[in-house]
């Protein structure tokens, strides 16, 4: 039998880092614990970026599900990301767009697959729009007219908007909370300073939900047909290649559930190694390796994946 390689110390401390749920996040959520001390429940937050494709795919959700939710729902609207944190912002839009496309349909929402990528220009201008709402439900209702159009490749012409200067400024105000709560994507829900990317992590909220008895109904918050993807045509003999990180987290889930589907596959599999983000100058910020260590936890564990073994499980993402 092959010896399993032994765990550093450091991979030991990370690892009990990472099964944390975020202390620090948690008191910020709450203000300290001001918000239990005067009876207020849990807000669940969804931070909203205009053009963002998960983002309108988590709305659709909300606007589905909303009903069953017994606490208050509050939505952000944060603008364009950190470029520490997208160095290639406009690949990220377009590979977010193709998904987007591609798992509405198994979830049941909709998504134009004639999409195009939103201008600045536009995104703005539907921000402003949505600025101007004065509450969930009217957020829900011009999102539902708003977005499609934004991708449509329209720019949305409303006479209800915020000025750009106030715009901007509740942008970055909800793109600093974000960040103090330990975060950096758009699309992203949080619940006392837990967080719960788009529709992908549900599951893991609807437990959250559960244990705050905040959900009515026991059925899943989002039913999954994977049949229903629209996923490209695969030509006979086609090359499956997987590129891989050794030092992301991401990488090692992806690798174990490769191993474990190898086989099932009857194309060839082409490996190819790529180099980590560290090695090319680029700098994780501390929020993103942990959230991603975190949720990476998160899944192994669903999945009955040894996480903690991992050499540096706060690499990068």
């Amino acid at each position: 039998m092959t010896p399993q390689p032994k765990a550093s110390f450091k991979s030991h401390i990370a690892a009990r880092i990472v099964s944390s749920p975020g202390l620090g996040n948690q008191l910020r959520a709450s203000r300290f614990g001001l918000d239990k001390l005067l009876g207020r429940a849990p807000c669940l937050e969804l931070y909203y970026e205009a053009g963002d494709p998960h983002s309108h795919l988590a709305a659709q959700w909300l606007r589905q599900q909303q009903s069953r939710l017994l606490l208050p729902v509050k939505i952000l609207l944060v603008g364009d990301a950190e470029a520490m944190l997208y160095p290639e912002a406009e690949k990220q839009r377009g590979f977010a767009l193709h998904d987007a496309q591609m798992i509405a349909p198994a979830y049941g929402l909709s998504f134009s697959s004639n999409a195009v990528t939103p201008s600045p220009a536009a995104r703005l201008a539907a921000s402003r729009s949505l600025l101007a709402c004065t509450s969930t439900a009217s957020f829900l209702a011009r999102e539902a007219e708003l977005i499609p159009a934004l991708f449509n490749g329209e720019i949305p012409v409303n006479e209800t908007t915020v000025d750009e200067a106030s715009a901007r400024n509740a942008l970055q105000s909800n793109s600093a909370r974000r960040a103090r709560l330990g975060h950096y994507l758009p699309g992203m829900w949080q619940l006392q300073g837990r967080w719960y990317w788009g529709v992908d992590r549900l599951n893991h909220l609807q437990s959250h939900l559960q244990q705050l008895k905040a959900l009515t109904g026991a059925q899943p918050l989002l039913q999954v047909d994977p049949s229903q993807a629209v996923l490209p045509a695969r030509q006979a003999g086609e090359t499956l290649e997987f590129f891989f990180s050794f030092r992301s987290p991401y990488s090692y889930l992806a690798a174990v559930a490769l191993q474990q589907a190898l086989p099932d596959i009857t194309q060839p599999v082409q490996i190819r190694p790529v180099l980590p983000m560290a090695m090319r100058g680029f700098k994780v910020p501390a929020r993103k390796r942990m959230y991603i260590a975190r949720d990476v936890k998160r899944e192994a564990d669903m999945l009955q994946i040894p996480f903690g073994q991992i050499a540096d499980p706060l690499g990068d993402g």
